[in-house]
């Protein structure tokens, strides 16, 4: 009897430890666990986001997931001690309770996933191959991204703590890094020095080379986009400017002064083409104008070969777009025109309410996009595989009905450009945005911009930033108004119709009032009145009479009077051969009937005097 109770009382001891231990195993692996579910931003509940979504390719990290999901359920039929095994298998666990799985414990699952293809690279995207293949490059370069930032920038995850748990052969964060990023520099663990540009400020000479972290080189170097990120830091302006625009920044330069403009302004060049006497011009530009002025150097962080080969002319906008300091960016191109203080575009509240503002093109009809281009809309979206495990969705749906259901100006210039195949659709002279948010929408632009599979598709970089914010599932906002023609305004007599022929195109706000232009404010930004009459000896003898005349007229600053938003169904805009084919004419009729969607606004002498002073400034930069 007293052995019996020994053992009832061994076996209660052993029964109490296991409980306690399998209880103290559960609380710390919930503890670990819980996730919020991700917060969709899909306008449209009305219509399942998931119907009509396509399958993950074969090479996705969700296929291999889905697949062991599978194994996983047919093995729950097995013997007991299997499953008791699995029970102590953690990445079996978190397969069969992938919904309340860590974040982490996630990722090594997705890593483990990508890795499944041992030769993958996202710069496959630069390649040819055949339509099917390079689909399939463009949808998973487009999930391998989103899953870095799930992880890594977003998620806030120690890639070297998964990789050192992963331990996949010939693996490691830098590998990740180089194959995910590959306009990176190619970095390794034993790498001493930081991977950061070099940030002079041109008034006073001051470098930065390294950043303000307690982080060892090799920590830091491994998630080098994450740690950027996380430093962005205040407001500010930036834009790249090829060398033989390098003067439009005394005239940007000088309109900043006019407006009181105290934030910081970075050019950012990938190095190389910013010559000694580039710099100069631009140390004396901020010197004379009393702009706090740096010049980012991106030599130390690129890989050379992809720099030299993919980094040309529209492609280095990106480059200032993701490596400026600043959390809240105005991105500019340097012959815009700003008639508000930068402190009125960060308060937008198209801006505030989605960290990222746009506005709209011409509204030009008569340019078609290629069917290879609409043909990739699919393709944007995430994969049905990718929206079950990870929750991913966009704003809209490029495909299925949901997008026709909507009138909101994000949606119509979906509409315009994959279902009326409008080429232009957004003027991105001007782009404000939070880049903590928005960066790997910014790396998904960029990687659409140079993807072979899309070539051709958009006139430089405009459209790239719409669909690179959607496609990161991430919100935004495109002013509503239409881009108008701004300048003097005249009427025809015979046509009882007002007009303004120019080459700026302007962006007024909803009373009417011009936020910015874009294309300087000469008659024409381009020397080019000899070209032109080469081209049309007619046509300019008979508006011109010689070359030497319209040279003078082309270098003559407009005259801002007013702004003419046509109605394109009943009279397009129309393209003149001047100044290069750059010259557009909006025409209204002299009593627009009611149902008309034209505008035509003409200023006070107030505003003429507001407009015109900040056009003398511009002007006076060019001098």
């Amino acid at each position: 009897m007293h052995l019996f109770h020994l053992q009832n009382n061994k076996r209660l001891r052993y029964s109490i430890i296991f409980l306690a231990f399998t209880s103290l195993l559960l609380l710390l692996y919930r503890s670990n666990s819980i996730e919020p579910l991700p917060k969709s931003i899909y306008v449209d509940d009305q219509y399942p986001y998931a119907e009509g979504l396509l399958r993950s390719g074969h090479n996705s990290a969700f296929t291999l997931i889905s697949n062991e999901m599978n194994k996983n359920q047919s093995r729950d039929k097995q013997s007991l001690s299997d499953g008791l095994t699995r029970f102590f298998d953690r990445d079996s666990k978190v397969l069969k309770n992938w919904d309340n799985s860590s974040r982490k414990d996630k990722c090594k699952w997705l890593i483990r996933g990508i890795y499944t293809d041992s030769n993958w690279t996202n710069i496959d995207i630069l390649e040819w191959t055949n339509d099917a293949t390079d689909k399939n490059k463009f949808q998973v370069c487009s999930e391998r991204v989103r899953i870095y930032n799930y992880c890594f920038m977003n998620g806030n995850i120690d890639p070297v703590e998964v990789f050192d748990e992963l331990n996949i052969p010939f693996a490691d964060p830098y590998d990740f890094q180089s194959r995910m990023f590959m306009f990176l520099k190619k970095v390794n663990r034993n790498d001493k020095a930081y991977m950061y540009p070099l940030i002079k400020n041109v008034r006073n000479g001051d470098i930065i080379a390294k950043p303000r972290t307690k982080m060892s080189a090799k920590e830091y170097n491994a998630n080098f986009m994450g740690h950027w990120k996380a430093e962005a830091r205040g407001r500010g302006i930036t834009l790249t400017v090829a060398p033989d625009d390098i003067k439009l920044l005394r005239s940007l330069f000088k309109v900043l002064e006019k407006l009181g403009n105290e934030y910081p302004v970075e050019v950012v060049h990938k190095g190389g083409e910013m010559t000694p006497k580039m710099e100069d011009l631009i140390r004396q530009y901020a010197e004379e104008t009393n702009q706090e002025v740096y010049v980012i150097n991106l030599s130390p962080i690129l890989d050379p070969d992809f720099a030299e080969e993919n980094i040309k002319r529209f492609s280095n906008k990106w480059l200032a777009a993701m490596f400026n300091t600043f959390e809240e960016v105005m991105l500019l191109d340097a012959d815009v025109v700003l008639y508000n203080h930068p402190d009125h575009f960060f308060e937008l509240k198209g801006y505030q309410d989605t960290g990222l503002m746009l506005w709209k093109d011409r509204e030009i009809t008569d340019t078609d996009v290629y069917d290879k281009c609409t043909a990739m809309a699919p393709f944007f979206e995430p994969s049905l595989e990718e929206h079950k495990l990870l929750g991913t969705t966009q704003k809209y749906r490029l495909t299925g009905p949901s997008l026709e259901a909507h009138n909101e100006s994000e949606a119509t210039t979906l509409i315009d450009y994959f279902r009326k195949k409008r080429l232009n659709v957004i003027d991105s002279g001007v782009v404000i945005f939070n880049k903590k948010q928005k960066l790997h929408a910014l790396v998904l632009s960029n990687y659409y911009h140079i993807n072979r599979k899309f070539l051709g598709c958009v006139h430089g970089d405009k459209e790239f930033f719409e669909f690179g914010v959607l496609a990161a599932g991430e919100d935004y906002h495109i002013a509503p108004q239409r881009a108008a023609a701004l300048g003097p305004i005249g009427f025809h007599p015979g046509r009882q119709k007002y007009y303004v022929c120019s080459t700026q195109m302007g962006h007024p706000d909803e009373n009417n009032n011009i936020l910015w232009s874009n294309g300087g404010l000469k008659n024409c930004k381009l020397d080019k009145a000899e070209a032109d009459f080469k081209r049309h000896p007619e046509y300019f003898k008979a508006k011109y009479g010689n070359v030497a005349t319209a040279k003078v007229y082309y270098t003559y600053r407009v005259e801002i009077q007013g702004f003419i938003i046509p109605d394109v169904k009943k009279q397009e805009w129309f393209q003149y051969p001047d100044c290069a084919h750059y010259w557009y004419c909006a025409f209204l009729e002299d009593t627009p009937d009611s149902l008309s969607t034209g505008k035509l606004v003409k200023f006070t002498e107030k505003e003429i005097e507001r407009y015109n002073d900040i056009g003398k400034a511009w002007y006076h930069g060019t001098k």
